[in-house]
């Protein structure tokens, strides 16, 4: 006969195998629930970093395209009837103009170019379309010094449309503006007609 010590002494090593094994299972299904979380975040991230790129690709696709259709087209040159008529008095409005928001000394010397027409186009990644267009009138402008020596004379490009002063620009940074009836190799003079004789102001 077994005495209750020999049979409750038997059972507890068989108590600790079956509790051994339920926590070893328990220990081996949590990595496995941790790695599929894993692997589905791994899975999102690569589809959101993989729509970022295809979107980059779409928007860098479109300017390069615009790109593309700008140089293959070259600039626009702007319709004859879309200059308007040459402005009158425009010696008068210039210097008016100058004087009132540029700052120049109204006793300084102007002399005023003819107008001539001219535009101005967008960048390269515009298209090259037409940005603006009407008339360009060279002006110099030599301050008064009580110095003979300091008195230099300074070049400007005025932009004129429907007879109204639009910009003001110095001579140095008007590289972007085009003279429609000048040849490429031929040089604006600032302050002076395009014949070379400076032109009085009409004031």
């Amino acid at each position: 006969m077994v005495s209750p010590r020999t049979l409750s002494t038997g059972f507890r090593p068989s108590l600790l195998l079956v509790a051994c094994f339920a926590l070893g299972c328990a220990s081996l299904e949590e990595p496995k629930q941790d790695n599929e979380g894993w692997a589905d975040e791994v899975k999102s991230s690569a589809s959101a970093a993989a729509d970022v790129t295809a979107r980059g690709a779409k928007a860098a696709g479109s300017a390069m395209g615009t790109a593309y259709r700008g140089v293959r087209d070259g600039y626009a040159t702007p319709e004859d009837a879309a200059y308007g008529p040459p402005p009158q008095n425009y010696a008068r409005t210039i210097k008016k103009h100058m004087v009132r928001f540029e700052g120049i000394p109204a006793e300084s010397s102007f002399q005023f170019g003819r107008p001539e027409r001219g535009y101005m186009n967008k960048g390269i990644l515009a298209g090259g379309s037409i940005a603006w267009q009407g008339y360009l009138v060279e002006v110099r402008v030599v301050q008064e010094s009580l110095f003979a020596s300091q008195a230099r004379p300074i070049g400007y490009v005025v932009r004129m449309k429907d007879g109204d002063v639009v910009e003001v620009m110095e001579a140095d940074y008007a590289d972007a503006l085009r003279w429609t009836d000048r040849r490429e190799d031929d040089p604006a003079d600032s302050g002076t007609t395009h014949s070379g004789v400076a032109a009085p102001a009409d004031d």
